[in-house]
């Protein structure tokens, strides 16, 4: 992808991930390996990997993350017990991803090839989003509780 497309994540379209850039113009990635679905609203969320020019995809429903080359098409599925339920998805450093797992309180790193690398407890009922700073030093994680809503801020060791 060019530095003028962003990678957006789709709600009720049988095109799961599409792009579009600063003119407006829409694209599909057709080799993705993501299932034919369409997705509703906190079901999915998805990111890109510039490093590695990777796209991250969360299925909620199915407990899956998948991790797909857009220039390849190959890709990986990871089902792991540490993160039942993926929603929110980040770039980490060194091709990794930052996955929220709402069941289990925590953020689950992963590998570009899919395998778990860590788990980190947030403390704080249902992750929803996970964002990581510029330098890869600091996490941010929100969730959806209603109710106690928080935002917290983690150092990266």
């Amino acid at each position: 992808m060019h530095d003028d497309t962003f990678l957006v994540c789709t709600l009720e379209d049988h095109q799961t991930v599409r792009t579009i850039d600063t003119h407006g113009n829409e694209g599909d990635i057709e080799h993705l390996r993501i299932p034919d679905k369409t997705y509703t609203i906190d079901n999915s969320a998805c990111c890109y990997i510039p490093s590695s020019q990777a796209i991250v995809f969360s299925d909620k429903e199915q407990g899956t993350v998948y991790i797909c080359g857009t220039m390849s098409g190959e890709g990986h599925e990871t089902v792991d017990a540490k993160i039942p339920g993926p929603k929110g998805v980040c770039a980490g450093p060194l091709g990794t991803a930052f996955v929220c797992s709402e069941y289990t309180q925590s953020i689950v790193q992963i590998s570009p090839n899919g395998e778990v690398l860590k788990s980190h407890s947030v403390d704080m009922g249902c992750p929803r989003a996970v964002a990581i700073s510029k330098d890869g030093s600091r996490l941010v994680v929100s969730n959806s509780t209603h109710g106690q809503k928080m935002i917290k801020f983690f150092i990266i060791e």
